[in-house]
């Protein structure tokens, strides 16, 4: 059975200039965990450096699975109609114009699957850091088998916002599947404005998971507030 690396990416994500003008080497910090098919998460050595370091030696024989933050995917949902379906597909870039700051025609869209409201899962991020981040795992040999920003890999709960503390920054996956990352000092604003998006009569559950030496925002006192502990947190994810 083939090993599995998990690659967290840590922002800022930055491109050092290369010698053309078409392609930046991506580099910033990175956690990883070797996963061999003996081995559990929690079993797993954690290791931290530059992902140009891990780059310049990568084990052999594992299925890369790269976690970019989630600050730099943007995920919403979409009605998209069963039937003529490719001809949707085609329309999604000028139906998600009003969402996006940026020329619709540089960003990548990639669908995902339908959430329990029916609604279509897209994710969004720049086709350029992309590009060159699949060309900077590339030139090192490497194919990755998947690329997720980070809160991805939380659980889906349709009645809980799941939120992972990890340093100064929080993962969010939100009940319509939806998410996001920010740094900690914001997020109680991100997820007030988000209530106030609601009708009031509308309880909302958080579900804090963290380490023992992380502390957890100030939420209104009619949220329903649980709590895990954990001992790190990309082993959770894992």
């Amino acid at each position: 059975m083939t090993d599995t690396l998990i690659v967290q990416l840590i922002p800022p994500i930055s491109g050092a200039g290369a010698d053309d003008d078409e392609h930046n080497t991506i580099d910033c910090a990175a956690q990883w965990l070797h996963l061999s098919s003996e081995a559990t998460p929690e079993t797993s050595n954690l290791e931290t450096g530059e992902l140009s370091g891990l780059l310049l030696e990568p084990p052999e024989d594992c299925r890369w699975i790269v976690l970019i933050p989630g600050e730099d995917v943007l995920t919403t949902t979409v009605n998209l109609p069963r039937k003529r379906r490719r001809q949707a597909l085609q329309a999604l870039p000028f139906m998600l114009e009003d969402c996006i700051a940026s020329d619709v025609t540089q960003e990548h869209l990639a669908v995902g699957p339908e959430n329990t409201e029916g609604e279509t899962l897209v994710a969004i991020t720049r086709k350029q850091q992309l590009r060159d981040l699949l060309q900077t795992f590339a030139d090192a040999g490497i194919s990755p088998f998947m690329i997720l920003p980070d809160y991805a890999m939380l659980q889906e709960n349709p009645d809980t916002c799941q939120i992972l503390l990890s340093g100064d920054r929080a993962m969010v996956r939100c009940p319509d599947s939806t998410g996001f990352s920010t740094p900690i000092s914001r997020l109680a604003l991100l997820l007030n404005t988000e209530q106030d998006s609601e009708s009031g009569s509308i309880t909302r559950s958080v579900q804090w998971i963290r380490s023992a030496d992380t502390s957890v925002p100030v939420l209104p006192d009619d949220w329903q507030i649980n709590e895990q502990l954990v001992d790190d947190p990309l082993q959770y994810l894992a």
